[in-house]
């Protein structure tokens, strides 16, 4: 996580997660198994950014 944030009852916390799709066998127009695909080449990885919010529970 990148960022983190507290509060009484609430945590928040905010990242980037990279995913190389090649590495779970999606091939579909990569660089690296086609050659020649000009404008058509999607890149292998890919950014997710996410964000996480726990709120606690009162008893």
């Amino acid at each position: 996580m990148k960022t983190q944030q507290f509060d009484i009852d609430t945590l928040t916390g905010n990242g980037k997660i990279v995913i190389a799709r090649t590495l779970y066998s999606i091939k579909y127009r990569s660089g690296n198994f086609f050659k020649d695909l000009g404008d058509t080449l999607i890149y292998n990885n890919f950014e997710l950014n996410v964000s996480l919010t726990a709120k606690a529970v009162a008893q």
